[in-house]
């Protein structure tokens, strides 16, 4: 009687299962990323903003101020909001992408410059290859870029790593000298587009690198400003009317020329 069924109960069971079933093939469940979840941010972004509404509910934020300028920088995490402007903290227009990219973010950077009227167009980079080589990737299409600053940086990289002439002829890191080709290419950019306005005095373009490492030997996180309107020489940078209220000490951000200690062949750290 047990027999029959037990053989009554397979039956019935290989009837019921799919034919698909059985020779199914076996996968991997997915695990859980090793990291800060995804519910820990949300909650702490939630959190961040209802402190922020519980601060200012009795003086509240002004949202009329015009912004002190349109802020270009590259969308890196070494690149904090807070790095520059303390007295302006939350209101500077901030137009952030990979690079950074001018003409992938023109609509952007227009209307910081002719609806808000800033009076300064601020682009920073950071000395970053990994980033720059993500740049030149994202943007290839049959080998050339739409965009004629990624086309332009590839050209660089390209003649750095054959070791052409094209301005590398530096014993420090190629990509310090990539960098600022590009933040030059970038402010030529700018200024060819907002002549009328720079032409009036109404705008200034300012290049500049994020000095993260300290390359320059000006201290870490050194804001260093390569070129203001298309003029990159180190001695007529320094004698812009739009860097006369620079104290002197801090004058030695303007330019690109790294301090090294010809004895020691080192940076020096000031």
């Amino acid at each position: 009687m047990r027999c029959q069924f037990i053989s009554f109960f397979l039956i019935c069971l290989y009837l019921l299962i799919p034919p698909d079933f059985v020779g199914a093939e076996m996968r991997s469940v997915n695990k859980v990323r090793v990291g800060l979840p995804p519910y820990d941010v949300v909650a702490e972004i939630v959190r961040s903003n209802r402190n922020k509404v519980n601060a200012e509910a009795t003086t509240g934020r002004p949202i009329s101020k015009k912004p002190p300028l349109t802020w270009l920088a590259a969308a890196s995490p070494a690149i904090p909001d807070d790095i520059l402007l303390n007295d302006f903290k939350g209101h500077l227009y901030t137009v952030r992408n990979l690079g950074p990219g001018f003409s992938s973010s023109l609509a952007s950077i227009d209307f910081g410059i002719h609806t808000l009227r800033t009076p300064v167009l601020l682009i920073t980079a950071t000395i970053d290859k990994e980033a720059m080589n993500a740049l030149r990737d994202s943007h290839a299409h049959d080998g050339k870029s739409s965009y004629p600053e990624v086309a332009y940086l590839d050209k660089l990289v390209k003649a750095s790593s054959a070791g052409e002439d094209a301005g590398f002829s530096y014993s420090d890191d190629p990509w310090r000298i990539i960098t600022e080709k590009y933040i030059d290419q970038l402010v030529n950019l700018a200024v060819e587009r907002y002549r009328d306005r720079i032409t009036t005095g109404r705008l200034v373009v300012l290049g500049s690198i994020l000095d993260v490492t300290n390359i320059y030997g000006r201290g870490a996180d050194s804001l260093m400003i390569i070129n203001i309107n298309g003029d990159a020489d180190e001695f007529r940078i320094k004698q812009h009317q739009s860097v006369k209220k620079l104290q002197p000490e801090m004058l030695m951000q303007l330019g690109r020329t790294p301090l090294v200690n010809k004895k020691a062949g080192s940076v020096k750290q000031k």
